[in-house]
Parts: structure tokens; C-alpha cells; sequence
């Protein structure tokens, strides 16, 4: 008789945070969408719980998050990034990438309050817009 391991169990046999770091990148390279994004995410954040300490997972977490429009996991993950790897070659491109999504980040909250504050004339949402 044949026994059928589950995905959990083949992590297990195989390493289970480059097992799950691996499928997240799998899920990264067939996403077309932002919504596709959400398997990946599921699978590097796996990676990152079962290896904390870890830079990988977390970096590569921190994009998708970012590419889903995440800001603010996007920038905890690449946050942790550089605190397990502050020496890493990347590391001063990656704290560009940080402040960029902050700026998103910030945009995109004037943005929405614009939006769902009815009280709020186009044009007083255009001229907090234009400061950013």
C-alpha cells in the first residue's frame, strides 16, 4: 500500500521553511493579478513563522505584499528584512524601497479619506493630493 503525504508532511521531509519559501516563489511566478498574489503571501508567511530568522522569506514576503498593495506589511517585512540582514548588498536599496511605500502609503490614505469623506469638496482632495 501507497501512503499519500500531504504538502505539510513533504515540508516536513524536506526542509520546511525552503519547502514553503519555494512555493511561495512558485505562486509569485504564475500570479497575473494582484488577487493572485494572496497564495504567495500565504506560502512566504509559512516560511517566515517556521524560520524567524530567516532574511529571505521576509524580503520576498515584503514585495508580494507590496505588489498586492500592502503597504504596511510591505514595509514590516522589508523592515525585518534589514534587521536580520543589515549588512546584506541590497540593504540600501531596500531602505529606498521602504520609503517609497511610505510615500504610497501615505498617498493612498489621503486618497481614501477623500474618497469616503463625502464632506470633502474635489478640490480640497486635489490640493491635499498635490502636496504629495
Amino acid at each position: 500500500m501507497v501512503a499519500l503525504i500531504t504538502g505539510m508532511e513533504m515540508a516536513a521531509l524536506l526542509g520546511a521553511p525552503l519547502y514553503m519559501h519555494s512555493r511561495g516563489e512558485a505562486a509569485v511566478e504564475s500570479a497575473q493579478s494582484s488577487g493572485d498574489f494572496k497564495s504567495a503571501i500565504a506560502e512566504f508567511e509559512k516560511a517566515c513563522a517556521l524560520a524567524p530568522n530567516w532574511p529571505n522569506p521576509f524580503f520576498n514576503l515584503g514585495i508580494v505584499q507590496e505588489n498586492a498593495g500592502d503597504f504596511d506589511g510591505a514595509i514590516k517585512n522589508l523592515k525585518r528584512y534589514l534587521e536580520l540582514a543589515p549588512n546584506a548588498n541590497d540593504a540600501a536599496e531596500v531602505k529606498t524601497r521602504i520609503y517609497k511605500l511610505e510615500y504610497k502609503k501615505e498617498r493612498s490614505n489621503i486618497a481614501g479619506n477623500c474618497r469616503v469623506d463625502q464632506n470633502e469638496s474635489k478640490a480640497e482632495c486635489d490640493l491635499l493630493l498635490s502636496r504629495y
